[in-house]
């Protein structure tokens, strides 16, 4: 998939949750929520395996 493409599904799909909390079909978690913590490690971890990727690239 090319990288526009992905981009702008990734922009529709959080369109998509974001009207979908306004609207009121699903909760939104608080900021205290695990959910949090989990996407934060999640996205630490992609970070970091990106960037060993990248530089054994080079």
């Amino acid at each position: 998939m090319k990288r526009t493409v992905a981009v702008g599904v990734a922009a529709v799909l959080a369109g998509v949750g974001m009207a979908a909390v306004e609207a009121g079909l699903v909760g939104q978690p608080a900021l205290s929520d695990p959910v949090w913590l989990l996407l934060g490690g999640l996205v630490v971890g992609y970070w970091v395996v990106f960037v060993r990727w990248a530089r054994t690239q080079s």
